[in-house]
Order: structure tokens, then sequence, then C-alpha cells
């Protein structure tokens, strides 16, 4: 007879906030994690001005990985959903555009640039180094009107968080894949190195997220005969047919998938 798993000691609710007011009580910068349920500083967690401390429940790798969770099971919604709501989306776009360059535009830039102002903590990601304002991005919502990064420190933490959302990308798609290239089907290796390849290029309007990426070998998506030498649509067919596999018939088959669905 099988038994249920033990659950975690610290997984009930009302027990993991009666020790995180605990610790807030006492002055400690530490909550416990509502998904991994480790005891984490709160340097490790995202802001949220609605909860007693100002983070989420959930540490910020916890979070990478239930974002990327949600992501591959609405993968087919999300797309469905940009697909219904194009136009609105657009005017969306433009709108929050005009209204931020008008705010811009309004705002006097330059007055209090040779201010001193302090990088923020290098536990929070910054260097601590006392620069002027002038070495910060402006930020609207922050008491300064300055980002609490120097732009040295903003452009490597967004080079870091490109990186591990690409970690992320590749770990999903090579899981999706089986390891091998889209279109050859051959095994990645060292002598078969991959990239993330848009299969609606961006070149012709394709979208730059999950739904438009695979893994292709650099033989495939920009060797000689490869995608760049031709429509990817006329490519397409022809290198899937090498690999044994019929691109119209699959596509008939996906068709009646969608209409049976």
């Amino acid at each position: 007879m099988t038994t249920a798993a033990t659950p975690h000691p610290l997984a009930n609710q009302t027990d993991r906030l009666a020790i995180n007011a605990a610790f807030r009580a006492k002055g400690w910068e530490v909550k416990i994690c509502n998904r991994c349920f480790v005891g984490k500083a709160l340097d490790d967690y995202n802001k949220n001005a609605s909860s007693a401390d100002g983070r989420m429940s959930k540490c910020r790798a916890c979070h990478r990985v239930s974002d990327a969770e949600w992501r591959k099971q609405n993968r087919e919604r999300k797309a469905a959903y940009r697909a219904e709501n194009a136009d609105k989306l657009r005017e969306y776009d433009a709108a929050w555009r005009d209204q931020n360059r008008a705010r811009n535009a309004a705002r006097p830039k330059g007055s209090d640039d040779a201010e001193p102002k302090r990088c923020t903590t290098i536990t929070a990601g910054g260097c601590e180094q006392l620069l002027t304002r002038g070495d910060f991005h402006y930020q609207a919502d922050r008491a300064d009107g300055r980002n609490p990064w120097c732009k040295d420190c903003a452009i490597r933490r967004e080079a870091e968080r490109q990186a591990r959302r690409r970690l992320e990308v590749v770990t999903e798609l090579v899981e999706e894949q089986g390891g091998a290239c889209a279109y050859c089907l051959r095994p990645f290796s060292e002598d078969l190195p991959y990239e993330i390849e848009h299969v609606h290029p961006l070149a012709l309007d394709g979208a730059d997220e999950f739904d438009n990426w695979v893994l292709a070998c650099t033989e495939c998506n920009r060797g000689q005969g490869g995608k760049f030498d031709q429509d990817p649509y006329e490519w397409l067919p022809g290198k899937l047919a090498e690999a044994g596999v019929d691109f119209h018939k699959a596509l008939r088959g996906l068709a009646m998938c969608a209409v049976a669905d």
C-alpha cells in the first residue's frame, strides 16, 4: 500500500506566516519562501509594496521556476490571446509610448546631475560607489527621481537577467526538442553547436518570443544553403524531408488537431 509523502514542516501557511512575523518583530531581514520553504535574506525576494515586509512570498529563484512552468503550460493560450488582440495591443503600446514621451519631455533634466548619489548595496546588486546623480538613469516613481543602480550596474544587471532568461529558454527547448536540431534532427554536440533561432524571421515581422523560438544547429540556421540563403518557407520543407519528415503532411495533421479541439 502506498502512503502519501510527508508534507514539509513549513508547508502550512499559518505556521510559515507566524515565523515570518516573528522574524520581522526581531528586526531580522529574512523570510521563508512559500515554494522551497528555505529561509532567505529579503534581498533574495522581489519587492511587493502590499506585503507586510515589502517583499514577494516566493524567492527570486522560485519565481523564475514558476514563471517558466506558467509559460510552458499557457503557451498556446498566450499565442491565441496575442493573435486575437493584436490591434488592441498595438494601440496600448502606442499610447504608452506617447504618454511617457510627454512625461519625459516635461521633466527638467541635467539640473542636478552634479549632486552626489551613492549606488545601492552590493547585496542588492549595486556597487556602493559614491557617484553623481548624472551617473543614474531617471526613474519617476523613486523619491529622488533616479534609479537606485548606477548606469554601469544597471547594464550589468540587465545582462545577467538576459543570461538567466537565455538559460531558461535553452533548458526548455532542449527538453522539448530532445537535444536535437529542430530542422535536421541531428543531436547537438561540441561539433554541432546550437543557436536560438526564430522560425518566423524577425525581418519578416516574426515575434521575438518563446513561441517563435527553436534551437537549430549553426549549419541549418546560417550556414551555406541554410535559412539565410533563401526564403525559410521554401527551405523548411526540403530540409525536413532530408530528415524523413513530410512538412505538408505534418502541417495537415496539426490543422486537423486544431479543428478537433
